[in-house]
């Protein structure tokens, strides 16, 4: 699953959530209540599920970023007319290393 993706899923699990409390808070009868309680619970499960989901795929991808660039500034480096451009994609793989590091 892509990151889109599983922003869309937990935006759709979200939106159930929040239904279901509506249908939970209406509804007198307390079987019916606590079956949607019960998803409710699976539904944030399913939430913490996608999003660590996502943040796996997008330290991945830093990962390749990061190799990338490093990369273009090894090969880039030589190169007088281009020095200041090599110094900002530094910064910027600085930067990415540091996103990594944290997650």
């Amino acid at each position: 699953m892509n990151d889109f993706n599983n922003d869309l899923v937990i935006a759709q699990y979200k939106d159930a959530i929040d239904k279901l409390e509506k249908y939970q808070a209406k509804e007198p009868d307390r079987p019916k209540r606590m079956a949607a309680s019960r998803l409710i619970s699976e539904l944030r499960i399913q939430i913490r599920e996608a999003a660590w989901d996502s943040i796996v795929q997008r330290t991945a991808a830093l990962e390749t970023l990061k190799a990338e660039l490093l990369v273009i500034t090894e090969n880039a480096s030589n190169v007088p007319a281009v020095s200041g451009a090599v110094a900002e994609i530094s910064a910027i793989i600085s930067q990415v290393s540091d996103i990594v590091k944290d997650h």
